[in-house]
């Protein structure tokens, strides 16, 4: 023992039954056990004493099966506290109930049984100022983790819940203390609520570091990657999020021990399936999550629920949206965990709203500013400030919904949200608020980066200001660019594409028929070798101005497409037509968040000069003059 060899010794004593030695020596050594590494070597040690000798390490073997068996876990430990109670030296008893009682925290939170928590906050309130002390680092790593999963899921609002996650950040290290997946995925919620997105990105870099390592067990790779997929998805980064929704999927095939946790990783997945607005994938992933449901997993419960509804916006099952929202809040509340509440109210409000239930819709956003979780949760100011800004718009108030508005993009701004599933998933929303926000000037930078991050196509009337894919001026002469960048240069950008480009450009919005194209711009190719010019054209004429939804073909007629591309002369030709009819101009339409028309004077600039000066094509001057 005196030359460090601890499980020599330790084996030398058990064969000769020195008990009390043993004891004293585990319960002396047994947190550098914990602090290298070795959990299953403290828990063989103790596994090798009689059962009878076993209390006084109650805690320990606990905390050793706190990520393989979370369930035995929360036995010994409810019983290691039991016994803590009987103890003389109350500053000891203090310490070693709040090490039981963070240990309890994170077997509760992989079983799921967030309610419990309560009784396990209630110790660390009872010894609060001791709770607050920084302690040793390998006392930290056995209570940090427990403590801020309690906070973060029971009460958010906690005076210790900012200090517990800085004390946790110190920690990252520790990659294979009990309970440090809890820890990875409790910091990485908080800092999320709280919007400190630069420190939550390196706590993802860290799961993902620790994720690729082959010594993490199935168990503690699921936790990583489950959190990786939530926070991922919410803050829009969907290409790692599915990578990591597939690797837990895969492991949950492959490792049959993981067979409970199938509906979660289903639910994942779903997820970043919504997120990629995949409604056949989506569809898919909830099917398999339903079958392999349990009556008990509450939690995933109103997961299941909150994701169909949103599966239902994306469908536009208004009516199925609606039923599966109100049902979600009452399983989140169900399940204890008031994030989910909260959430589940803010897609009860959105479905509310798109189903046209404008009085249901405008009481549950009071009830998502009332809820205690919306005061600290700046991600869901982002998110539940937009819901709130569209729950207006329906309801025809929009001075309240530019305020909303003002509040959710100001968020935006400051932490540098720009998605939530949800937002995307109900068709219009994103579009429409986004060209009322640009109408009103309300934090612009963040609205065109919104809509060109998003590739969101633009509503009808949103005017000049939206970040159009395709901007193009041909009046008074010819100017074109690409949202993503300078047009590509080439060779090939023969006479030809520009010639049929223009073709479009000068009827507008009216769609031009094929057979008209192919006579102006090959009157003396025959029938299929006009046909096969025209489709080799039109290809190549969508490559150039960025993808194939630039130009749409319907009904055997060609047109730029209006939610794509901009024109001076479909702007000036709605001008007009407003002026001379208003009930015909789009922006009025309900559906549009588009502002009244403008005077006169305010589009007269659209008319620098006449149609493409310099094109005599008789089509184009057929139009110059119309």
């Amino acid at each position: 023992m005196k030359t460090g060899q601890i499980d020599a010794g330790l084996q030398r004593l058990m064969e000769a039954e020195s008990w009390p030695e043993v004891i004293a020596i585990l319960l002396d050594r047994a947190p550098d056990y914990v602090a290298r590494g070795r959990v299953e070597a403290l828990r063989q040690h103790i596994s090798s004493l009689p059962e009878a000798l076993h209390v006084p390490l109650l805690y320990w073997r606990g905390l050793c099966a706190l990520d393989s068996d979370p369930a035995a876990a929360l036995l010994d430990l409810e019983a290691a506290y039991e016994h803590s109670a009987l103890a003389t030296d109350a500053s000891a008893a203090a310490s070693a109930q709040l090490q039981i009682a963070a240990a309890a925290a994170v077997a509760l939170v992989a079983l799921s049984r967030v309610k419990d928590l309560d009784r396990w906050l209630a110790v660390m309130d009872r010894h609060a100022a001791l709770a607050a002390q920084v302690q040793a680092e390998s006392m930290e790593a056995c209570i940090v983790p427990g403590f801020l999963a309690t906070v973060v899921y029971r009460a958010p609002w906690h005076p210790l819940a900012d200090a517990l996650a800085a004390r946790a950040e110190r920690l990252l290290h520790w990659e294979s203390a009990p309970g440090q997946r809890t820890l990875l995925g409790s910091l990485a919620l908080h800092l999320l609520w709280r919007g400190q997105v630069d420190r939550l990105e390196r706590v993802l870099l860290r799961i993902d570091a620790l994720s690729a390592q082959s010594l993490a067990s199935p168990v503690t790779l699921m936790r990583w990657w489950s959190v990786g997929v939530l926070v991922k998805t919410l803050l829009g980064q969907h290409d790692a999020a599915r990578a990591d929704a597939d690797q837990a999927l895969a492991l949950v095939a492959r490792e049959p021990t993981l067979a409970p946790q199938r509906t979660a990783a289903e639910l994942q997945r779903m997820i970043v399936a919504i997120a990629c607005r995949d409604a056949a994938a989506a569809r898919l992933h909830l099917q398999r999550a339903s079958a392999t449901l349990h009556p008990d997993q509450a939690v995933e419960r109103a997961i299941l629920e909150g994701q169909h509804a949103m599966l239902a916006l994306l469908e536009d099952d208004r009516p199925a949206a609606l039923r599966l929202a109100r049902a979600a809040v009452v399983s989140a509340r169900e399940g204890g965990l008031l994030m989910r509440e909260h959430i589940a109210l803010i897609n009860h409000a959105l479905a509310a709203a798109h189903s046209g239930e404008h009085q249901e819709a405008a009481d549950i956003v009071a009830a998502v500013f009332a809820h205690p979780f919306h005061v600290l949760c700046v991600w869901h100011h982002w998110v539940g400030g937009i819901v709130a800004a569209y729950v207006a718009l329906q309801r025809g108030d929009e001075a309240d919904a530019l305020q909303r508005l003002r509040g959710a993009l100001a968020s935006a701004q400051t932490h540098g949200y720009r998605f939530g599933p949800m937002l995307y998933a109900a068709s219009g929303l994103m579009p429409r608020l986004a060209a009322l926000a640009l109408a009103h000037r309300i934090h612009p930078d963040v609205v065109r980066d919104i809509v060109l991050r998003h590739d969101l196509a633009a509503p009808p009337g949103a005017g000049d200001r939206w970040p159009w894919a395709v901007t193009i001026r041909a009046l008074g002469g010819w100017h074109i660019e690409r949202a993503d960048g300078p047009m590509p240069s080439s060779r090939k950008e023969s006479r030809r594409l520009l010639e049929l480009l223009q073709l479009l450009v000068a009827h507008g919005s009216t769609p031009v028929p094929q057979d008209v194209v192919t006579d102006t711009l090959w009157p003396d190719a025959e029938g299929d070798a006009a046909r096969n010019a025209l489709d080799n054209a039109l290809h190549r004429l969508r490559k150039w101005l960025g993808g194939d939804d630039r130009i749409l073909l319907r009904q055997g007629a060609l047109s730029l497409n209006s939610a794509r591309c901009w024109t001076d002369v479909a702007a000036l030709e709605a001008a007009l037509i407003s002026a001379l009819n208003p009930a015909m101009n789009p922006a009025l339409d309900d559906s549009s968040a588009a502002p009244h028309p403008a005077p006169p004077v305010a589009w007269r600039h659209l008319y620098p000069g006449p149609l493409l000066p310099g094109n005599d094509a008789t089509v184009v001057a057929a139009r110059r003059t119309a």
